[in-house]
């Protein structure tokens, strides 16, 4: 493929991308999962605090959530992480730059997430040979309103994307090609993706089993391809078990234990709700439209013409999306109670399956005349049009906020507070008790202090907290009655 395709595939992704992100590129982290989304801003701001050393992350909040629950005050803020290095690259533009900026996070994220979309089109032209259908895809996974929303925002989430489309392009050029060049570079991304993310490991473990399969089947164990997959999870193992060594002595804002349901019903339940709140935030109507109209097509296409599954890399796509599903399902069902509120999970685990199934899908539909090809591209433009109509109109609900968002109002009763306690005098180095902090992080990004946030303002958590060595205490007048004195 030439080099101006691929530039114009960037560049033309790249400006829809821009549009639809260009109101909030310096925004801070705000709106839905605010939290998380500061949590791994503080991450990168904290690189710029302790001389960028990579191996020992940290964030302004010094009272953790593993263990305790926010009970148990620590003294440096420094916690466990999946391996940090889409935090760890801004916060070096930060540091190289002398300014604490959210843009710096967001363009890094835009960026990236531009690089994943080309190597998604490349790994879909691979099976489908269709420059217009390879395009189609690239924006169908573009305009899933999860992804646009969390596209240019914070989270290791859309890195690890990004280096699973590449390594899964690598893959199949690989399966195509038999070039072990371009196995490594798939074992490479992959294990990046999984050490950024741990719900991406899924993908490298069907990677594993596929590869396992087919040397049982062919009787021949390639050293070339086990020795580098071994390696690669030798190395995640390796981090894994920092991790938890980092967890014990400083604990973690970040989860990491199973929250499966506790029974038949507490799933459909928890299932249900799932679906209830995300459903059409996993994609639009229009991806549902379009999803049944094309399998409705291919059932009516093989039944009338009797195909069958002869292309060997199509073959292979679909063995691993049925190995990669009963492991996700796994994964789902041990992460069940966090579905219903983290929207997010699903980019970790069914959105890349349904995106390689459309993959699967549209390689199997041959356009054979030329007003068919006509056809199919008035058909593609409207539905991209409808999915790009849509996902923006989503965005705009998902940006709502109200007097029942307090993370949004504790955003903006902190706004200037650094500028506030300069005023006063108070030291940088001071740790403050934020009594009614709503979320670990970002009261004191935004007054540049260390310190130890309550996140429920109960009577227990303000008397356990009332004896922590901190050097003042910071409440915010509008829940200074209904939420800290009563």
């Amino acid at each position: 493929m030439r080099h101006f395709e691929k530039i114009g595939i960037v560049i033309l992704i790249g400006l829809l991308s821009f549009l639809l992100h260009r109101k909030e590129i310096n925004e801070f982290p705000s709106y839905m999962h605010a939290w998380a989304q500061s949590d791994h801003y503080a991450i990168a701001i904290g690189f710029t605090q302790n001389n960028l050393n990579f191996f020992l992350p940290q964030t302004y909040n010094l009272n953790p959530q593993f263990p305790g629950k926010f009970r148990i005050p620590k003294d440096n803020g420094i916690t466990a992480v999946d391996f940090p290095i889409h935090q760890f690259l801004p916060g070096i533009a930060m540091k190289l730059s002398g300014e604490i900026a959210p843009w710096y996070f967001r363009i890094y994220l835009l960026i990236y997430s531009l690089i994943g979309l080309l190597y998604l089109y490349l790994l879909s032209n691979l099976f489908i040979k269709n420059k217009i259908q390879s395009l189609f895809i690239t924006i169908f996974a573009l305009t899933s309103p999860i992804y646009l929303y969390y596209q240019a925002g914070f989270l290791p989430t859309i890195p690890s994307l990004s280096n699973l489309f590449i390594a899964l392009y690598f893959y199949f050029k690989y399966k195509s090609s038999e070039n072990q060049k371009d196995f490594f570079t798939s074992v490479f991304f992959l294990a990046l993706a999984s050490l950024s993310r741990t719900p991406f490991s899924i993908f490298y473990i069907s990677i594993i089993g596929i590869e396992i399969i087919q040397a049982i089947k062919y009787k021949r164990f390639n050293y070339r391809v086990f020795i580098p997959l071994l390696s690669g999870a030798l190395i995640m193992a390796g981090y894994f078990l920092y991790n938890m060594h980092l967890r014990d002595i400083y604990g973690s804002v970040f989860l990491a234990q199973p929250l499966p349901p506790d029974n038949l019903n507490d799933a459909l339940s928890l299932i249900n709700q799932t679906l209830k709140n995300w459903l059409f935030q996993y994609f639009t109507i229009y991806h549902y439209i379009f999803i049944s109209l094309l399998i409705c097509l291919l059932l009516f296409s093989f039944a009338s013409q009797k195909r069958q599954f002869t292309n060997r890399l199509q073959n292979q796509l679909i063995s691993y999306i049925l190995l990669t599903l009963p492991i996700t399902t796994i994964y789902f069902i041990l992460m069940l109670k966090q579905f219903p509120a983290h929207d997010y999970y699903f980019l970790d685990t069914f959105y890349p399956l349904w995106i390689l199934g459309i993959i699967g899908l549209l390689s199997f539909l041959i356009i054979k005349t030329n007003t068919t090809k006509r056809l199919s591209l008035l058909v593609l433009s409207i539905f991209c049009f409808g999915f790009i109509l849509k996902s923006n109109n989503i965005q705009k609900l998902r940006r709502q906020t109200g007097d029942w968002d307090n993370i949004e109002i504790t955003k903006q009763n902190f706004t200037d507070s650094e500028k506030f306690l300069n005023f006063l005098n108070i030291s940088k180095s001071a740790k403050i008790l934020v009594i009614d902090s709503y979320t670990p992080n970002i009261p004191f990004i935004l007054m540049k202090r260390k310190g130890y946030g309550i996140m429920a303002t109960t009577e227990e958590n303000i008397k356990n907290s009332i004896i922590w060595k901190y050097d003042y205490i910071v409440i915010q007048d509008y829940f200074l009655m209904t939420d800290v004195i009563r």
